[in-house]
C-alpha cells in the first residue's frame, strides 16, 4: 500500500467517511422505525375493523 504524503487529507477523509456512515445509520433507522410503525398500525386497523377496540380486547 502506498504511503499517503499528506496525512492531513488522510485524516480529512477518514472523517468524511466517518460522518457519511454515520448520516447512512441514521437515515436507515429513521426508515425501519417509520415501517415498523406502519406495520403495526395496518395490524391494528385489520384487527380492529373501524371498532374503538378489537374484539379480543372488550370487557365482558
Amino acid at each position: 500500500m502506498t504511503e499517503l504524503s499528506n496525512p492531513q487529507l488522510l485524516t480529512a477523509l477518514r472523517a468524511l467517511l466517518q460522518r457519511s456512515r454515520t448520516a447512512l445509520q441514521k437515515s436507515v433507522n429513521s426508515a425501519m422505525v417509520l415501517t415498523y410503525w406502519q406495520v403495526g398500525q395496518l395490524i391494528v386497523e385489520d384487527e380492529q375493523q373501524g371498532e374503538k377496540r378489537a374484539a379480543y380486547g372488550k370487557q365482558c
